[in-house]
């Protein structure tokens, strides 16, 4: 899990398609938990955490999306961005289960290669293209919370062969975000949290 400002840091232990995240909106008690994130070691990998409602908050996030060097310069890899908060019970706040909901998706278009794997922190062989050109089309739910919790995300798409990037703000003090690539491309992304 991504816990702390400044940091960079993939999202993905190894880089992930649609075949491992298999996330979808509504309310999941523990045992019914996505496959995605069903254990916690899988939470721990995957969720962008952007704080405690009753806790330190971050101000958002940085995500810098890449796709596999195996991947065509041009590629194309469609992401959709989920918003997670836990349930938890009534009387005895124990974790119970996950209300899930799609803020938007994101389209990004593969270009240079930029590093191997292993300047981004990855233990697995190869080497990214950066995605110099995103598209971030928010949900009904995304446009309402960018609409009451201002600063809407906005997408930096620079389509010059340098590294593009979504930044995500805090939006209804939402307890975290989960990335789930929707095509088969190996899709990964660096990400900062902001303080």
């Amino acid at each position: 899990m991504i816990t702390q400002s400044t940091q960079s840091k993939l999202v993905f232990k190894t880089d992930v398609s649609q075949a491992a995240a298999d996330v979808a909106e509504g309310q999941f008690l523990l045992n019914a938990t996505p496959a995605m994130i069903a254990t916690e070691e899988l939470r721990q990998q995957r969720i962008i955490t952007m704080g405690q409602v009753d806790g330190p908050r971050m101000r958002g996030c940085m995500i810098k999306p890449v796709i596999d060097s195996g991947e065509i310069d041009d590629a194309v890899c469609n992401v959709s961005v989920f918003g997670i908060n836990p349930i938890v019970g009534h009387a005895t706040k124990d974790l119970l289960g996950w209300d899930i909901f799609k803020l938007g998706d994101l389209v990004c278009t593969a270009s240079t290669l930029i590093a191997t794997k292993g300047k981004y922190g990855s233990e697995q062989i190869g080497s990214y293209r950066a995605c110099d050109t995103l598209v971030y089309t928010p949900t009904t739910m995304g446009t309402a919370l960018a609409a009451a919790y201002a600063p809407a995300p906005s997408a930096h798409s620079p389509a010059d062969n340098t590294q593009g990037y979504l930044f995500m703000p805090d939006l209804g003090g939402v307890f975290g975000l989960i990335l789930a690539p929707a095509d088969s491309k190996p899709f990964n992304a660096l990400v900062t949290l902001i303080s």
